[in-house]
């Protein structure tokens, strides 16, 4: 947006003033092709077609040459308009290769201007100059017209690279954005993943330790109570036999017993060895339901 009322303001300002400051015998003209001039500038910028961009840049210069021509340097700054946007806009050789064409089309405009005879230019009233004054103002035009023509471009296009290094910047700021929206969005689903994979890890140790204690302590304790009942019909018959069985059941109970505190230690979280079934507490209720007394 400060570009196009930088480049308007540069064609609207100069030739009001210019209105303002010198008579002029036909002003409906003169302002007529002000409106040409803008109608360029402004046709110029809702083109979206990069050669007819190009093909009406041309005509905007061709354009304030020729007000140059017909109303003097005055006009420099509808040029200048021009400049500032095809500097912006072009990039690589098209953008010199312009400002080449307008730098020699606006040194012809002047010379025009000031070998013409004022008398035959359109629009304006009749000064009565002698040769020599014209020749030294048309050099000192030429010359003012052609710094301010360089100014203006190096200017124009240091602030092209800035804007330029400033798109790159966002650019990239926008790309830094959207890495981490997608890392944000890949950490969640990692998360996701690790949770998952944990139920699963855990569903697979469950599932081992139901087998385990089905599979081996389950059958070791239903072998237990067979072998118990069997003691009990063999103990009022053979006393040896009956001992050697119960012998039998309390290896069984051992090694059950010992498979069971196996697998419940691997479930139990770390934060158990401090809330520990105490020794004193199990031989109490050992006590209390059995009947038997232990000294600890």
């Amino acid at each position: 947006m400060p570009m196009r009322f930088l480049q308007y303001g540069l064609i609207i300002v100069p030739a009001v003033l210019y209105l303002l400051m010198l008579p002029l015998e036909n002003e409906a003209v003169y302002t007529l092709y002000i409106i040409i001039a803008l109608g360029l500038s402004v046709w110029k910028d809702f083109n979206r077609s990069s050669t007819q961009q190009w093909l009406l840049l041309l005509a905007e210069i061709l354009w304030s040459c020729w007000l140059i021509a017909s109303y003097g340097p005055f006009m420099f700054f509808l040029s200048l308009s021009v400049l500032y946007v095809y500097i912006y806009r072009l990039v690589g050789s098209r953008r010199w290769l312009m400002f080449a064409i307008q730098l020699v089309a606006n040194n012809v405009a002047l010379h025009w201007h000031y070998s013409v005879p004022q008398a035959s230019q359109p629009g304006l009233t009749t000064l009565n100059t002698t040769a020599t004054s014209l020749l030294s103002t048309g050099t000192i035009a030429m010359v003012l017209g052609n710094l301010l023509l360089l100014i203006t471009a190096a200017l124009s296009w240091q602030g092209s690279r800035t804007a330029s290094s400033r798109g790159q910047l966002e650019q990239v700021y926008d790309e830094l954005r959207s890495k981490h929206y997608e890392l944000q969005e890949a950490r969640a689903q990692l998360l996701l993943f690790t949770k998952q994979l944990e139920g699963v890890a855990q569903a697979e140790e469950r599932t081992r330790i139901s087998r385990q204690l089905h599979d081996d302590i389950g059958h070791r304790l239903i072998r237990t109570k067979m072998m118990s009942e069997a003691t009990l019909l063999t103990l009022p018959l053979n006393m040896e036999q009956g001992t050697e069985m119960v012998r039998q059941i309390r290896d069984q109970l051992a090694d059950s017993m010992d498979d069971m505190r196996s697998t419940l230690h691997k479930l139990q979280p770390k934060s158990y060895a401090s809330e520990a079934y105490a020794l004193d507490r199990l031989l109490e209720e050992v006590g209390r339901d059995t009947g038997v007394k232990t000294n600890y």
